[in-house]
């Protein structure tokens, strides 16, 4: 039986729609991964993937859209269908814990798969196999999950830290390491996240699978491209670590950071440089072309193709408002909130926190005290930081908690001591107590990781395992707008843990107030 006009419509025009049926599908994903790209430097290049992705799919454009074919592929609605449920299910995730690598990664699946599944119902497996590895570059814009992240960025640290204070101490400037510290004449030189080529690292991988998928390489090709990147990252960043840490020890803090940072804007170039040139040596002369058919002028799809690129669309839009209608449905007030400051005290004078360290920790406000003493070795140190709307919710209050920073200077985790609570205004405050060694120094600190919309402490934080539980808690209990507080007391230089814990109350008492 033959099809008639008004059961047909034109190939170009269902082409067309297609790819606004795309666009639509992924908005809501990449509005949110926005949120995870702004708040780290290290993700900022996320940015940049879906406008290459974007480009490669046009340039390829008439070998896997421009043909639908007549046959459905079996199974690519199944595909399409489990892409959807599993997106929806991460959008409503993502809305409270926009940082969460797994959450990211889940979303990031499902959107996948309901496009791969929309493309093979449209095109065919075939179209489907060929366009594949463009669409998976996506993946290359996500933050690494927290079990590969974290090794991967101490390991980093502590490698440039090494290597660095044996090249400087080659150079004729004595340097030792403790932990991802270097110790110079002049003082220590701190390895932080930045400076552990995490960073750069990130890019030029997603810059290596880029230009393999570009010139269409073979899989041993890109994977020699991938290991010339990747060795390029490191060395790169041990150059950058070793020139900071001499020029520190040569020229003063001053002048180190006035290069600090101009030195990580040359590292990032010149390793895009070496990965583009080893990507030339790799690839070959004619690039591996996809065997797709030519475009068929004035070929007719039924109507029925238009229900599944429509169906998505409905689909997506459902989620998102469902996600919205979920969160506003629990945005209630509490009755009273409880927020925290640190107040000016005698014998205590305001510090200011280190440029690179605020820019790390992106904080909306904050106190910062230190109170004088006379011994070398003694120190006391309270901070108050304080982070709201998406910071709150994001991770980072979690992420820079004592725990992660003083060991990233050098200090070792020698005991977790009993909490400690103390009652202020009629509020009581629990504290953990962590005992740190740092050089031969006994280092003490209390910190509290504080909601203010809750009114109390994040005590699931507290325990191993449980920030899972309390990011699922913010989906059941709808809340996706927070305030959130990390209260930091430290004491270095107390003799044992009774006298460290005399020493922190007495400065609670002093210096926290309600706001």
């Amino acid at each position: 039986m033959g099809t008639t006009a008004s059961e047909t419509t034109d190939g170009r025009r269902f082409t067309g729609w297609l790819w606004v049926a795309l666009v639509l599908v992924w908005m809501p994903l990449l509005w949110r991964l926005a949120r995870l790209w702004r708040s780290e430097t290290e993700q900022l290049f996320g940015f940049g993937v879906p406008v290459l992705v974007g480009w490669l799919l046009w340039q390829r454009r008439g070998e896997w859209l421009a043909v639908p074919v007549a046959v459905r592929a079996r199974g690519a609605l199944g595909l399409a269908t489990a892409g959807g449920v599993l997106m929806s299910a991460a959008l409503l995730v993502m809305e409270a814990n926009p940082l969460w690598p797994r959450a990211a990664w889940a979303g990031m699946a499902g959107v996948l798969a309901l496009t791969l599944g929309l493309i093979a119902h449209g095109r065919g497996w075939g179209a489907m196999r060929a366009v594949a590895p463009v669409w998976l570059l996506m993946l290359t814009a996500l933050k690494w999950p927290t079990f590969i992240y974290e090794p991967v960025m101490r390991g980093m640290m502590q490698m440039n830290a090494v290597i660095a204070a044996e090249l400087t101490s080659l150079a004729g400037t004595p340097a030792l390491v403790h932990g991802s510290v270097i110790e110079v004449a002049r003082g220590m030189v701190g390895v932080d996240e930045a400076c552990s080529g995490l960073r750069s690292l990130q890019t030029v991988i997603m810059m290596a699978f880029f230009l393999g998928e570009l010139d269409r390489m073979r899989a041993g090709r890109r994977l020699g491209l991938l290991a010339g990147a990747v060795l390029a990252a490191l060395l790169v960043n041990i150059a950058r670590t070793t020139v900071l840490t001499w020029v520190f020890a040569n020229h003063g803090p001053a002048v180190e950071e006035q290069w600090h940072d101009p030195a990580g804007m040359v590292a990032l170039v010149v390793t895009l440089v070496l990965v583009w040139w080893w990507s030339e040596r790799v690839s070959p002369g004619e690039p591996l072309r996809a065997e797709t058919p030519g475009e068929v002028r004035g070929l007719r799809v039924p109507l029925t193709a238009w229900r599944v690129p429509v169906a998505a669309v409905l689909c997506v839009a459902l989620a998102e408002a469902g996600t919205q209608a979920w969160y506003r449905a629990h945005e209630q007030e509490t009755q009273e909130r409880v927020s925290w400051e640190l107040a000016q005290a005698a014998d205590w004078r305001a510090v200011d926190v280190p440029r690179r360290s605020a820019e790390m920790l992106r904080y909306e406000s904050a106190e910062s005290f230190g109170r004088e003493v006379t011994e070398p070795t003694r120190q006391m140190l309270a901070f108050a930081f304080r982070w709201e709307s998406d910071l709150a919710r994001s991770g980072l209050p979690e992420l820079h908690d004592p725990l992660v920073c003083l060991p990233s200077i050098g200090a070792v985790k020698e005991a977790e001591l009993p909490e400690a609570r103390v009652v202020i205004e009629g509020v009581e405050v629990p504290f953990r107590f962590i005992r740190f060694r740092q050089g031969g120094v006994l280092q003490h600190v209390w910190f509290c990781l504080w909601s203010t919309r809750a009114g109390g402490a994040d005590e699931g934080r507290w325990k191993q395992g449980d920030v899972i539980k309390q990011r699922w808690e913010r989906v059941w209990t709808g809340m996706r707008n927070d305030e959130r507080e990390q209260l930091i007391f430290f004491v270095q230089g107390e003799r044992d843990d009774a006298g460290a814990e005399r020493t922190l109350r007495d400065a609670v008492l002093t210096l926290l107030r309600r706001r």
